[in-house]
């Protein structure tokens, strides 16, 4: 399996699955990442948040069905809703395609036993190379960084409210929206919420290399067409 590196540096462009094939199914789910696989994403792009008893799992929002922090649920109640935890998602995947895995908001006092847990999975399995970790707070990819020496590869999420985050990243992820709005477009790696015809258009006109949708069949499709 190629390095993230060298899988980016030899594709035009590359087909990001934003939370597993989440157009048809529940995102952040096993099942999610099975038929992005099986539908030919280049790359899957999952979130990940902190449980109480100090689980990693793939899930998005900061409340669990709009009601109480991920932060104050123990894993177990969340097992009957196929959240799943990250080790499990990289241990059945990891080795089958490469991952953007995005930290969201943390709780202040457990930020950096949460990315020490998280870099440690990432060791175990063997997949330095295979995964880019990415987060709005710089402060965190600034973490990954200096624990791996530099060896996991990192993108800022773009947020215009935060004005410091040069020299924590590699490289930038921007919402659809926001492509033509910031000034540093020649480190703009990844885009998401690229969901139809014209969003690919923008981003070929941008020269983007990973363009994430929830759609992966017809983003191939749109991108076929523009070759022509």
């Amino acid at each position: 399996m190629q390095t993230f590196i060298d899988l980016v540096n030899s594709n035009q462009y590359l087909i990001a699955a934003h939370r597993g094939a989440s157009g048809m199914f529940a995102e952040n789910t096993i099942t999610a990442f099975q038929k992005a696989i099986e539908m030919k994403a280049d790359i899957i792009e999952i979130d990940i948040r902190n449980t109480i008893d100090n689980e990693i799992i793939c899930y998005h929002d900061n409340n669990f069905h709009n009601d109480i922090a991920i932060s104050d649920i123990y894993y177990e109640k969340l097992i009957e809703y196929n959240v799943p935890l990250l080790r499990d998602v990289l241990q059945e995947f990891g080795n089958k395609i490469h991952f953007v895995i995005e930290i969201k908001l943390l709780v202040t006092n457990i930020f950096q036993h949460f990315i020490y847990n998280l870099m440690s999975i990432i060791e175990t399995l063997k997949l330095n190379d295979n995964i880019v970790i990415a987060s709005e707070v710089p402060k965190y990819l600034s973490l990954v960084k200096n624990i791996t020496n530099n060896k996991i590869k990192t993108a800022w999420v773009y947020n215009a409210n935060i004005i410091n985050a040069k020299n924590n990243y590699d490289a930038i992820i921007c919402s659809i929206a926001e492509l033509e709005k910031i000034e540093q477009n020649n480190n703009i790696i990844g885009v998401y919420g690229v969901n139809s015809l014209e969003d690919v258009r923008k981003c070929i006109k941008n020269n983007v290399k990973i363009i994430g949708t929830d759609y992966i069949l017809e983003i191939r499709k749109y991108l076929k067409q523009l070759e022509k």
